[in-house]
């Protein structure tokens, strides 16, 4: 299904509003394929009306369509194995220090996945905090947030096929971590109750999420603009302890000096630290 240029050009911006995600032109194949099986699906005679039926829709459904379709939910269990590294022998052992600097005796440390797609991240954070924390006594908790409401659901059941689970984890993780059910493997109980999930577009407010030791918000950002990037970023230290650690991806980093900021590394892996109240 061709598109013409300016149906593009006001798609991608109603899009860009939507979840922050900027399409340039050299995407025009992204929003045909994507969206083609949606215009059919509601009878649209193309682009333009899909537009116009998402703009005059009131329940807001067709826009939750289009995010879904236009998102990619790229993901897999410990993505990026030199950053779960940098949690369990870097950074968790920094927060428990920190914590008991401040007296807590019994710390609780909370996670924050945002953009957290299908629920891989999430639960590859449970397992690296059950791997360093399960006899020490510290509780840890973990919010996974994404603006897919179809991954949300997904991530809240917990259940992956034999290929979801064998991207990124052994045979002994998988039989220590999951059951089999009908449907292939469901994340244990013991793991599962430390993971809560909701809905969140990032473009909007964080009230109600509370504070957070580490967040993660990986690969979210990539086709953000400069601007929305650096809101996020600031938005984000609003709901992170002083001395909290925000992970970023590994095409991502804060290109400007960020005060709120400082950057640290373990090995060849780079997140960074809350150095400050704000204001």
């Amino acid at each position: 299904m061709d598109i013409d240029r300016i149906t593009f050009r006001i798609l991608s911006g109603y899009i860009e509003k939507l979840c922050g995600l900027v399409l340039d032109d050299s995407k025009t194949y992204l929003i045909e394929n994507r969206l083609s099986p949606l215009v059919e699906s509601l009878g649209c005679k193309g682009m333009a009306e899909l537009y116009q039926r998402a703009v005059q829709d009131s329940t807001h459904e067709i826009d939750r369509k289009i995010v879904d379709l236009i998102t990619t939910p790229e993901t897999a269990f410990f993505r990026d194995p030199q950053v779960f590294d940098a949690l369990r022998y870097r950074i968790i052992p920094d927060v428990v220090d920190n914590k008991r600097g401040r007296g807590e005796t019994s710390p609780n440390i909370r996670f924050w996945s945002a953009g957290c797609s299908t629920g891989q991240e999430v639960y590859s954070i449970a397992m690296a905090c059950h791997e360093m924390l399960h006899h020490t006594g510290i509780e840890f908790s973990v919010l996974g947030t994404d603006i897919s409401a179809t991954n949300i659901s997904k991530a809240s059941a917990g259940i992956y096929s034999d290929a979801e689970v064998q991207k990124g984890l052994n045979q002994s993780q998988i039989e220590t971590c999951f059951q089999r059910v009908a449907a292939g493997w469901k994340i244990r109980d013991e793991l599962r109750s430390r993971a809560t999930f909701k809905r969140l577009n990032l473009l909007e407010s964080f009230a109600g999420i509370g504070r957070f030791d580490v967040v993660f918000c990986r690969n979210v950002s990539i086709y953000f603009s400069p601007d929305v990037k650096t809101a996020l970023y600031q938005r984000i230290a609003r709901v992170m302890m002083t001395d909290g650690f925000l992970v970023l991806g590994s095409a991502e980093s804060l290109f400007e000096p960020q005060p709120l900021f400082k950057p640290k590394r373990h090995l060849r892996t780079l997140f960074y630290q809350r150095t400050r109240e704000l204001p």
